[in-house]
């Protein structure tokens, strides 16, 4: 687990220190460890500790979990353990993005991504905290307008521009801010940052459109300022915990028509903005609806605070990720019984003739662990869940 998630897993009241018990914590942390040659050697002696137990690595019955924090598997957490998680039927991770496994051509982990349980990105403290002042009640104060700031040099289908044409018509009020051009500026960027997550309490609408993968951490930072987010397209498979949150009742959804990536840097055709004009009218007419938006931020609130806040709230976080990783296990037991049940005879055959595989193993030190891993694996093929 990482080190920014770890801490409230460790609070868990299902966590406790015997190995029968439900939920185990593994603190790999790799985000602390900045010399890559330092991560990796420490996450190959954890490969290295799982083969020794191989008792319950290689039990079916248990799945085990990883937070992932992106699409750069292999370099958090070394080439020894990646491959050894990747090899693992019965291994799911956690990833804000399970499309971040096609980022790449031939992806090695794509596999593991496809299967992955959706978490939410984790908004910082000080935003959730006006989430966690309004609680339940309704705001009393008024918000106005419409915002994106962002970079808009994503690969994104076109998503960030449709948002800037769109905004440019909008009436009712807008703020629209790229941070494009200070791609590489730390200070520049920072301070949009700021300016940004200052407006974001008084805008009464929030555009949260895709940036070079579904997700939007902009989406979770609206959600938690009460900025009731409006969404480019209807794709909500991305979203998490869909069995615990409506999503559709707690967002605005538009899907822009004719758009393209060629719109990033250079303005619209005349006929594409006949388009956006009446787009940007659906905009004023959703800001025209205080009642609506007011009633969406209410039920935001009380999602926000009761599943999407790990400070104040670690347990309803927690509960939620746990839940989805039970249905993601069921549906895993359920899909893998007969190709399970195939590689458990395959297996028996293999460990029961110690001839086809001593002379693949060149250090005694492999062996034994191979000698130690067969029984158990052979042993525990009738277990796999029902």
């Amino acid at each position: 687990m990482d080190a920014a998630i770890a801490p409230h897993l460790y609070r868990h009241p299902l966590r406790v220190h015997s190995p029968r018990e439900k939920l185990h914590v593994l603190p790999l942390a790799p985000s602390t460890i900045p010399s890559r040659d330092i991560r990796w050697a420490r996450m190959a002696s954890v490969a290295h500790q799982l083969l020794v137990h191989s008792q319950h690595w290689a039990d079916p019955s248990k799945v085990f979990a990883l937070i992932a924090s992106g699409d750069h598997f292999e370099d958090d957490f070394g080439p020894m353990l990646a491959a050894t998680l990747r090899n693992r039927s019965n291994v799911i991770i956690a990833v804000v993005d399970r499309d971040m496994g096609n980022m790449r051509v031939n992806h090695p982990y794509r596999s593991l991504y496809a299967n992955a349980v959706s978490i939410p990105y984790l908004a910082p403290r000080h935003l959730l905290h006006h989430c966690r002042t309004v609680a339940g009640n309704r705001e009393d104060r008024a918000r106005h307008g419409v915002m994106f700031h962002g970079d808009t040099g994503k690969y994104d289908s076109g998503a960030r521009a449709a948002v800037r044409d769109i905004m440019s018509l909008v009436r009712a009020g807008s703020d629209f801010v790229s941070s494009y051009a200070a791609k590489g500026d730390v200070l520049q960027l920072q301070a949009l940052q700021a300016h940004t997550r200052a407006r974001m309490p008084s805008s009464a609408l929030c555009f949260a459109p895709r940036g070079d993968n579904p997700s939007s951490g902009r989406f979770f930072e609206a959600l938690a300022t009460g900025c009731v987010p409006i969404i480019v397209g209807h794709d909500l498979s991305w979203m998490p915990f869909g069995q615990l949150i409506v999503w559709e009742q707690l967002l605005f959804s538009i899907s822009p028509r004719n758009m393209s990536l060629e719109q990033r840097h250079k303005s619209a055709s005349d006929t594409i903005m006949k388009l956006r004009a009446e787009e940007a009218r659906w905009v004023d007419e959703q800001l025209a609806d205080v009642e609506r938006i007011a009633a969406t931020r209410h039920r935001i609130f009380q999602a926000v605070c009761r599943f999407l806040d790990p400070y104040n709230s670690p347990h309803g976080l927690w509960n939620a990720t746990l839940d989805a990783l039970e249905m993601k296990r069921r549906e895993w037991a359920r899909r893998n019984r007969k190709e399970l049940a195939q590689k458990c005879e395959d297996r028996k055959r293999w460990c029961n003739k110690p001839s086809s595989w001593d002379g693949n193993c060149t250090t005694g030190n492999a062996r034994d662990l191979i000698r130690a891993w067969c029984p158990v694996a052979c042993g525990l093929c009738n277990s796999f869940p029902k």
